[in-house]
């Protein structure tokens, strides 16, 4: 047996409510990105293309990586806060199963918020 010891590291916040907040919605080939200010009212909203039917888990993981970094950064840039949204993975979906769909959306939905959640946390 063996003890191991770490430190906990302070994370400074670096966003503030009162400039809004940048909502991320993912879809199955884009993420939805929206911009509210302060009284939320949308100010902002474009799209990012992510289509991942089809792709491996390591072209997802690449693909969600740079759509992240690229949503990460124009928060931080603007000093606004990250929300997402919690997805119904059960919802019907046209031209694919079930399981299909399933499988794949709780994959890349599980990789979507690992990576928001590593990416936050980076400096820089």
């Amino acid at each position: 047996m063996f003890t191991l010891t770490t430190e906990r590291i302070e994370i400074p916040i670096v966003t503030e409510r009162k400039n809004g907040a940048l909502g991320l919605d993912l879809n199955a080939d884009h993420i939805a990105v929206s911009r509210i200010d302060a009284s939320g009212n949308p100010t902002e909203a474009w799209s990012i293309a992510t289509l991942l039917f089809g792709k491996s888990k390591h072209q997802i993981e690449a693909m969600l990586g740079d759509a992240v970094a690229s949503a990460v950064r124009y928060a931080k840039d603007n000093l606004i806060p990250i929300v997402i949204e919690n997805l119904d993975l059960d919802k019907k979906k046209s031209g694919r199963s079930k399981k299909t769909n399933r499988k794949v959306s709780m994959m890349a939905y599980s990789t979507f918020r690992q990576l928001l959640g590593a990416r936050h946390s980076a400096k820089g």
